[in-house]
């Protein structure tokens, strides 16, 4: 903590807003965002608030109980559902008569690969009785036996889907199976979390999803300045202890307004086999005849539900037009009926060529990515005998969206290749540049571990840019831009520390100097004017490969935290945190001292000119203001600014005491930073204050701000 404030009688106003909105003073605080957002968790973590109007704080730990409002203490509502002969009794006992008879209820959340859930329950009882996590898409159930007491106690179960599980709803039951032997159960306190990438997994602490804490208006979620020390044993029960001090906290965060002007995916969900069938009639997935459908090279003949290649005829494919579209990725199941040859079986006109397996079996699969509109199955080699064939399907790897549902072209092994425009590959790329580089979805969830993004991305999906050896190659990202200032970025590594990227647009061109990649992400940004038809575009230095995920273009001047797009453009609404303060609640207008402590969000070095503080000329008080082509406003009332102190250059990161005194009876008005006082300016009563005091009602900077103090007197070092 930074902050000091003159102290010489009480705080008017006072708050640390470090995990909370309450604060000492009059008046309620209003805080509104109508929308989701992503913040900066007391690991690292970027994690996505799943709903608007939620604060978030930077540095802090968030727990939330993904369960529906009003269900965490209250098992009779609906949001409950009672299976077999299960009912409950008043709110919270829960009788289950027979074998199989359960209570469950969905997750207000999608769960997928790689994430952690973790069920939590109080009860009390006697016998034992089980809970269990179902996942409604290939997740499987996870199952935890219990043993009750009549002291009430709390239980847990944890699940980490697989990376190959979609995203899909997630169930949590209280369930009596075969062995147990509890008729009657007292439950309270139900939480379901999400946890993934978090050091410690076990249960956080109850947040009541009857509750709004702290002076949110959101229920079932909070935010702690400690670690979580809570433990679970074998028998899955719960001992809760407080952890460490966390000692990242930097306060409320606030985040401007923004338009994700990228219209393709920047957070590629898990894969996920389409339903649709692209044999369609069913003949000619089992051979049953001939209907023409395939096309037969030398040696192929189809009926008697096999479609059979003979050796002696020369290398020759069993194709069809038409049937796939170039860089999609696709899957084939297939039966190899019987095998006399030794001939290789190779899916042509395919990223690779993949050779796939020819030994007798039922069930085969094989992935594969065409570069032409052309299926081959292509017999090649060998010698002697027949290979025959049944029970052909084909069905496109999609990549999964936020509700679960496939999206063509994004599941791992997806190419764009180079041509006059990119063809069926991943959504929202262009290129130009040498002809041999090409853009691939890939998984690469190490590295988005280690880079603090597997909250925002758990399928651990990113794009991988290889350049050709022939030369530079641009890759173009969908969206286009304005006339006006844009600041594009992502969280791009390389494959080794020598790797540079150039960021900018298509049209007004990259950066002049390549930006030094190392081989874990960063947020790499370049700031430029773009032209109207300008889309954001990377260029990859000649035989380079880079990873890019989280693609972001935005009409700011610096890079903010990801907005989250899926096939079009996608806006954060600006947070907006404000207290009452009419003379005599929270401020004297005569004399007063304001303190804050300030962590920029941003370098000064991004932003040209930023180096004015000010004090509003009409209409109210602030700490910091710089005309930038627009309002630069940390805690403001309106838009004229007197310039009284330069601001010292400041890193991203960096933390600094902000203080304004102002006293009508000495006639002086004074700010400090940069470890003192300016000189003086007169205040009359000129400077009247207004009946709002905000934090970031207009400003188009990101930045955290606690410790929030107000004096009724001025501070005298400052108004002498």
């Amino acid at each position: 903590m930074l902050s000091s404030c003159w102290s010489d009688g009480a705080y008017l106003f006072s708050g640390d807003f470090t995990t909370s909105l309450a604060y000492k003073g009059k008046g309620v605080a209003t805080f509104t965002r109508a929308s989701a957002k992503v913040f900066t968790d007391h690991e690292g973590n970027l994690i996505r608030t799943p709903t608007s109007n939620e604060a978030t704080f930077t540095g802090a730990r968030r727990v939330r109980n993904l369960l529906a409002d009003n269900t965490s203490e209250d098992f009779s509502v609906a949001s409950w559902t009672k299976v077999g002969t299960a009912t409950v009794t008043g709110t919270n006992v829960i009788n289950f008569p027979t074998v199989n008879d359960l209570v469950s209820t969905a997750s207000t959340t999608y769960f997928g690969a790689n994430q952690t859930a973790v069920w939590s329950v109080v009860l009390s009882g006697s016998g034992s009785i089980s809970l269990q996590i179902y996942h409604a898409n290939g997740g499987g159930t996870t199952v935890k036996q219990v043993s009750l007491t009549s002291t009430p106690t709390r239980y847990a179960l944890s699940k980490t889907y697989a990376s190959t599980v979609p995203t899909s709803g997630t169930y949590v039951y209280i369930v009596r199976i075969a062995g147990d032997t509890a008729t009657q159960v007292t439950a309270t306190n139900a939480q379901l979390e999400e946890v993934t990438a978090q050091t410690i997994q076990t249960p956080g602490e109850y947040v009541s999803t009857h509750t709004a804490y702290d002076g949110q208006t959101v229920k079932g979620v909070r935010y702690f300045d400690y670690a979580n020390g809570n433990t679970v044993d074998a028998n899955g029960v719960v001992t809760e202890v407080q952890g460490a001090a966390l000692t990242t906290l930097k306060g409320f965060a606030y985040d401007p307004a923004t338009t994700n002007k990228h219209t393709g995916y920047n957070m590629l969900g898990p894969d996920l086999v389409s339903s649709t069938e692209l044999i369609t009639v069913e003949a000619d997935r089992t051979f049953a005849s001939d209907t023409g459908w395939w096309t037969k090279g030398a040696g192929w003949s189809i009926g008697g539900g096999v479609a059979t290649w003979t050796h002696g005829s020369g290398s020759a494919a069993l194709s069809r037009a038409g049937l796939v579209s170039p860089g999609r990725r696709y899957r084939i199941n297939y039966d190899v009926i019987s095998n006399t040859t030794t001939a290789s079986a190779l899916i042509l006109l395919a990223v690779g060529s993949p050779v796939i397996s020819s030994t007798v079996g039922t069930g085969k699969t094989a992935d594969f990515t065409p570069n032409d509109t052309f299926f081959f199955l292509y017999m090649s080699g060998g010698s002697g005998g027949a290979i025959s064939f049944d029970n052909v399907s084909i069905k496109e790897i999609q990549g999964a969206n936020s509700s679960g549902t496939g999206v063509s072209g994004l599941g791992v092994g997806a190419r764009a290749f180079y041509a006059s425009s990119w063809q069926q590959g991943i959504t929202g790329l262009t290129a130009g540049g040498a002809t041999d580089g090409y853009a691939e979805v890939v998984s690469d969830t190490a590295k988005v571990t280690s880079g603090k993004l597997l909250r925002l991305i758990p399928s651990g999906k990113v794009i991988k840019l290889v350049a050709g050896a022939a030369g530079a190659n641009t890759f173009d990202f969908s969206g286009v831009l304005s006339a006006a200032t844009h600041t594009v970025s992502a969280y791009i590594r390389g494959n080794a520390v020598t790797d540079t990227v150039q960021l900018g647009g298509s049209v007004t061109g990259v950066e002049v100097t390549p930006q030094a990649l190392t081989t874990e992400y960063q947020v790499i940004s370049a700031k430029f004017t773009a032209q109207a038809t300008d889309v954001m575009r990377i260029q990859v230095p000649a035989g380079q490969t880079v990873y890019v995920c989280l693609q972001q273009a935005e009409a700011l001047e610096v890079p903010t935290l990801p907005v989250l797009v899926e096939g079009a453009t996608a806006s954060r609404s600006r947070d907006a945190l404000t207290w009452p303060v009419a003379d005599g609640v929270n401020f004297r207008q005569r004399e007063g001292t304001l303190s804050a402590d300030v962590t920029w969000g941003f370098a000064s070095t991004v932003v040209a000119g930023l180096n004015l503080i000010s004090i509003n000329g009409s209409s109210g008080l602030l700490l910091y203001t710089g005309v930038l082509g627009g309002n630069y406003r940390l805690i403001s009332l309106d838009s004229t600014n007197t310039p009284i102190r330069v601001i010292s250059p400041f890193t991203q990161g960096d933390t600094q005491l902000s203080k304004v005194s102002w006293s009508t009876a000495k006639n002086a008005l004074n700010v400090y930073g940069a470890g003192g006082w300016a000189t003086k300016t007169a205040y009359d009563g000129s400077y009247p204050m207004g009946t709002v005091f905000a934090v970031g009602t207009s400003s188009a900077y990101p930045l955290s701000i606690s410790n929030i103090r107000v004096l009724g007197t001025a501070d005298p070092a400052g108004v002498q």
